[in-house]
């Protein structure tokens, strides 16, 4: 206390400008400052605050250093004076800031900390809903309208007989759209034959189709499709619809003759 000060060079005074009495580097972008030689990230408004801090702060001091002098130089550097008294509460003025650095870090981890939380909130929602969607998009019935051009019995033999041992599907709907509950049946191409200028199953015994207890209520078949795919090859509308009701299972192996 009370030793001359280092004499200010031109190297010190363009440091001075650029750091501030805490010794952060003030000249980097808006939002980061280095202190020491770490960067760091800081609200631009802390930083534009800490810049005025350290303007006033270098302002003041160099101020009072240079008052410190001339009163050491006339024997006037007992500790307690006036000028020891500012710079101690200059220093309680830096610390001060620190904390309030301190504290604009602690509230920025505990922000991106939510924000994460709720990121991973959201996340969650959406896969849910889109989960929700699947499972209605599935339970949703498919729209199968009788084929408009139908083929006659001997072509649709013919195209079964090109598909081999491949995999065909008959459907249940009630003439628009599949009925709702009612699994359609995977059954092979070979299955098919041609008999009495119809196409009819073969080598198959029965053909099940369990209506479920889901509170739909009867269902009213109307007609029998064949699919390849998703095209609809042929189709057997009834003469009249035929009321299917819950909690029933019924054997249409005599019902799917197309042509």
């Amino acid at each position: 206390m009370g030793g001359k000060a280092e004499p200010k060079t031109q190297e010190n005074g363009q440091k001075g400008e650029q750091e501030g009495e805490s010794g952060a580097d003030l000249t980097l972008p808006d939002n980061q400052i280095a202190i020491g030689e770490e960067t760091f990230e800081v609200d631009p408004k802390v930083k534009a605050l800490m810049f005025d801090y350290a303007q006033s702060f270098g302002a003041e001091r160099e101020k009072i250093e240079a008052l410190r002098e001339g009163l050491a130089e006339r024997g006037f550097n007992e500790p307690g004076l006036p000028v020891e008294i500012a710079l101690q509460a200059l220093d309680t003025r830096t610390e001060e800031l620190q904390k309030l650095g301190e504290t604009v870090d602690r509230l920025r981890s505990e922000r991106d900390k939510a924000v994460r939380s709720l990121s991973a909130q959201k996340g969650a929602t959406t896969k849910a809903k889109n989960a929700i969607e699947e499972l209605e998009a599935r339970d949703r019935p498919r729209a199968l309208p009788m084929p408009k051009e139908p083929m006659d019995a001997r072509e649709l033999a013919f195209r079964l007989a090109d598909l081999g041992s491949a995999p065909v599907e008959i459907a249940f709907t009630d003439g628009r759209k599949e009925l709702r509950g009612i699994g359609s049946r995977q059954i092979s191409a070979s299955n098919f034959r041609l008999k009495s200028g119809r196409v009819i199953l073969s080598d198959i015994d029965k053909l099940h189709v369990h209506v479920p207890m889901d509170g739909t209520g009867a269902r009213s078949l109307g007609a029998i499709v064949l699919l390849e795919g998703d095209e609809v090859i042929a189709g057997r509308k009834l003469s009249s619809a035929r009321q299917l009701g819950e909690g029933k299972t019924y054997d249409f192996v005599g019902d799917i003759v197309f042509g």
